[in-house]
């Protein structure tokens, strides 16, 4: 099912990004498409809340940086008082499958302490992540703030990366995208051989410049995240290495163009090494990270092939998976769009040249 959504969202984008031409204004109809989605991708990515479990709390109560955690349950009794304090037996509604093991709602039976009377209502027909702290003493959980009344999409309160692993959907998009744009760049560097249509070389250059600033991109904010994560923005990780000389492959690229005035052999030379460049795409991005044992996910040694196309169950959260989607369709839109107004803009360039 996920490889079908995986499929469905680029096919649609590259459908949608082809449509009606790369080279003609885009309709308004198009346009607002595509800022819907960008928009609704943005804002599925920015603002769900994490949600983990009452488990996850205890596990982490010995750890002085998760000792608040965000946690996810359904009210099944009224709140009544105790003493000093209010409470609420609440049983945990846990989507999720924690460390492997699945827990038994009805097993699991906890109590949340209020210092003061809530200044919400509370109603049992509704879900609520509230940020808690577990009291191992009193076998409690204090209440320190509410974070979401009914979220429609939670995403998973992972330790290791808490509020950066919303990343997952600007980062990896980004190099999906970067990988269909030098695919793009390639093959029109193909049309271009063949038909000797300098118009070819414009989309082939046009699609190779979009693809190195997204490569860009992705590369700084996976930087952002190494730095949070292994301690520094640069590792010498293998993935990082490989984007490295994949960035050097395609500034190169822009060199060589850069050193001819003729635009028929500019465009014979780096046609042809467009071809060789995207030879190595694959293996620099998708084969040789996964060879060697690094600290990105999809390593050797880290057992999966990355979070978005390993085979595995589980491996990506289905409210991840679902934004997930619809980012990477958002950014091949925008790709096309940023494609079509750069194109437009060389042939119009172009044809202000002959008239001069």
């Amino acid at each position: 099912m996920k490889y079908f959504a995986l499929g469905f969202s680029i096919f649609f984008a590259l459908f949608l990004g082809f449509y009606p031409n790369l080279a003609k204004p885009k309709p308004i109809i198009w346009k607002m498409f595509a800022i819907l989605i960008v928009s609704i991708s943005l804002i599925l990515t920015i603002l769900p809340p994490l949600s983990g479990t009452f488990n996850d709390a205890i596990e982490l109560k010995s750890s002085p940086e998760h000792q608040n955690v965000d946690v996810y349950l359904k009210i099944q009794d009224n709140l009544e008082q105790n003493g000093d304090f209010y409470f609420i037996n609440a049983k945990i509604s846990n989507p999720y499958t924690i460390s492997g093991l699945e827990y038994d709602s009805d097993k699991y039976n906890y109590k949340i302490r209020f210092d003061k009377k809530p200044i919400f209502e509370l109603n049992k027909s509704h879900k609520y992540v509230f940020n808690l702290r577990y009291i191992s003493e009193d076998n409690v959980f204090i209440f320190n703030k509410l974070i979401s009344i009914n979220p429609y999409i939670t995403y998973p309160y992972i330790p290791a990366l808490v509020q950066r692993i919303k990343i997952l959907n600007l980062h990896v998009p980004m190099s999906w995208t970067a990988f269909i744009a030098f695919f793009i760049s390639m093959f029109y560097a193909v049309r271009y051989l063949r038909s000797q249509d300098l118009t070819n070389d414009i989309f082939a250059s046009s699609a190779a410049l979009l693809g190195l600033i997204f490569t860009l991109l992705a590369t700084s904010t996976g930087m952002i995240w190494a730095k949070f994560n292994w301690g520094a923005f640069w590792n010498w990780d293998p993935r990082q290495i490989s984007i490295f000389v994949l960035l050097m492959i395609y500034f190169a690229y822009f060199a060589l163009r850069a050193s001819f005035d003729s635009k028929v052999k500019k465009a014979k030379l780096s046609s042809v090494y467009s071809i060789l460049s995207f030879v190595t795409v694959p293996f620099l991005v998708f084969i040789i990270p996964r060879l060697y044992t690094g600290l990105h996910p999809g390593a050797k040694g880290d057992g999966t092939a990355g979070p978005v196309i390993s085979p595995q169950e589980g491996m990506l959260d289905s409210s991840l998976a679902f934004t997930y989607y619809i980012s990477l369709a958002g950014f091949i839109i925008l790709f096309f769009w940023l494609m079509n107004l750069l194109i437009r803009y060389q042939i119009l360039n172009e044809k202000l040249e002959e008239i001069e």
